[in-house]
């Protein structure tokens, strides 16, 4: 199975505020935003996150407006297959 390493990864303060719900205006107290500008320089410092992609190529067997078979008897099902891929329509 192949794997797709050194994926390049910059987490920046406003994002990790906004995934714990602090929106675009949000007043955050300096200290909590140098506390997370320090901690964020630790995790590259000490390579905590190492993003990696493990995947694998199938053959496709057969499709239809919401399946896609694949090699293996594996199965994607999806109500959006069609809007993604409009050769199914």
């Amino acid at each position: 199975m192949p794997v797709i390493r050194d994926i390049p990864l910059s987490l920046k303060t406003s994002e990790v505020l906004r995934r714990q719900g602090f929106g675009r205006y949000s007043k955050v107290r300096p200290e909590i935003k140098s506390l997370i500008t320090e901690l964020l320089a630790g995790v590259k410092k000490a390579y905590l996150l190492e993003p990696a992609v493990a995947y694998e190529i199938y053959s496709i067997t057969e499709m239809s407006h919401s399946q896609v078979s694949l090699e293996g008897n594996l199965v994607l099902q999806c109500s959006l297959l069609s809007s993604l891929l409009p050769q199914l329509r």
